[in-house]
C-alpha cells in the first residue's frame, strides 16, 4: 500500500509524490485551485459556459492570476465606463487589488484562497473541511470519526487494499490505526473490526455520532473479554470471584476509599 487520500464517500486518489505527480498537499491545492479557476471564470465570462481549463488557454497558476485581472477589469469596466480609467490604472499598478475583488465576488473564501497559495496545512484544511482522510503506510488520519467517517474510511481501505492488489485474507487481518485529530485519540482495527462497530445495535448509536459512542464502548469491552480469556474457564463469570467483574471492582473500589479515610 502506499498514500493516499480517503474521499468522504470513500473513492480515493494517489497521493504519493515519490512515485505519482502529486503529495497528499498537492492534491488538495490543485483541487481547490480547480474550485476557484472555475467560480471565478464565471464571474469574469458570465456570457460563456464552464468548460474547464484556465480560461482559454493552459497556464500555470501565477498567469491564471494576471489573466483574471485583465479579465475582470474588462468586465467592471463595461459595467461602470465612468471609472474605466482608473480601472485602467490599478491594472497597470495594482493588479492585486482588482484579482481580491474578482475573488470576493465569486465568493472565495480567505482560507481557501492562502491553501490554494500553498499557506496553511492543506491537509489539515481538507481533513476539517471535506472530510478527507490521509493514508499512509498503514496509518489513518482523520479530523473526526463519525459514523458515516467510519463508512468511508472502511470504504477507502478496501478500494486501496484492491489498487494494491491485496488478497481477500490479507485485507481482513491486517489492523490499521486511525487517528483522530479534533480529539486526539487513535484506534487499531482490522477492517472486520471496523464494520462490527459499525453495525453496533446501540440506540445511541446514529448518523454523526461522535467515535466515543461508537468505538469506546466496543474498545474497553474486547480489552476485557481479552483479559477474560486468558483466565482458567473455572473463574469466570462467577460474581466476587472474578476479578474483572462489576462486583469485585466495586468492592475494590469501596475498600480503598475506606483505607484512604482512616
Amino acid at each position: 500500500m502506499s498514500e493516499y487520500w480517503i474521499h468522504e464517500d470513500g473513492g480515493v486518489d494517489f497521493a504519493d509524490g515519490d512515485v505519482g505527480d502529486y503529495n497528499h498537499e498537492g492534491v488538495v491545492i490543485t483541487h481547490l485551485q480547480g474550485q476557484i479557476i472555475e467560480a471565478v471564470y464565471r464571474v469574469c465570462h458570465p456570457q460563456k459556459k464552464w468548460s474547464g481549463g484556465y480560461f482559454d488557454a493552459d497556464s500555470d497558476w501565477d498567469e491564471w492570476k494576471q489573466a483574471v485581472a485583465v479579465a475582470y477589469a474588462e468586465v467592471w469596466a463595461k459595467k461602470e465606463p465612468n471609472l474605466a480609467d482608473r480601472i485602467q490604472r490599478q491594472l497597470e499598478y495594482d493588479p492585486e487589488k482588482i484579482l481580491n475583488r474578482a475573488l470576493k465576488e465569486a465568493g472565495v473564501k480567505k482560507a481557501e484562497w492562502d491553501t490554494a497559495n500553498g499557506i496553511g496545512d492543506a491537509r489539515d484544511y481538507a481533513m476539517e473541511r471535506w472530510g478527507w482522510k490521509t493514508y499512509r503506510d498503514g496509518n489513518v488520519d482523520t479530523w473526526r470519526l463519525t459514523k458515516n467517517d467510519l463508512k468511508a474510511i472502511i470504504e477507502g481501505l478496501s478500494n486501496i487494499a484492491f489498487e494494491s492488489g491485496w488478497s481477500e485474507k490479507r485485507t481482513n487481518r491486517t489492523r490499521f490505526t486511525i487517528n483522530v485529530f479534533s480529539t486526539k485519540k487513535h484506534f487499531y482495527m482490522s477492517i472486520p473490526q471496523m464494520e462490527k462497530w459499525l453495525t453496533n445495535p446501540s440506540a445511541s448509536v446514529t448518523n454523526d455520532t461522535p467515535e466515543a459512542d461508537i468505538m469506546t464502548k466496543a474498545a474497553i469491552q474486547g480489552s476485557r473479554q481479552q483479559d477474560l480469556d486468558l483466565m482458567h474457564p473455572h473463574y469466570r463469570n462467577r460474581p466476587g470471584v472474578n476479578p474483572f467483574g462489576d462486583s469485585v471492582l466495586h468492592s475494590f473500589k469501596a475498600f480503598i476509599e475506606y483505607l484512604d479515610s482512616k
